[in-house]
């Protein structure tokens, strides 16, 4: 369930990066949207990032740490 969630968001995120146009007025409701889902992957990709460490430990946890696997 936890992977399928992350390839969701992961999957969402590109779409949302495919959707940015260096064409769109950055005062438009479309480039605000984006600015928002920006800012919300950083976040969930950084805690995702941060429970893995914590979970797996970083580097000298054996061979499944976070810098290991």
């Amino acid at each position: 369930m936890y992977e399928r969630c992350i390839v969701f968001v992961i999957v969402f995120s590109n779409i949302a990066m495919c959707a940015e146009s260096p064409l769109l007025s950055p005062d438009s409701l479309t480039q605000k949207v984006l600015d928002i889902l920006t800012y919300f992957f950083a976040g969930f990709f950084f805690i995702e990032a941060v429970l893995k460490i914590m979970v797996l430990g970083f580097v000298s946890n054996g061979h499944f740490s976070y810098m290991r696997n």
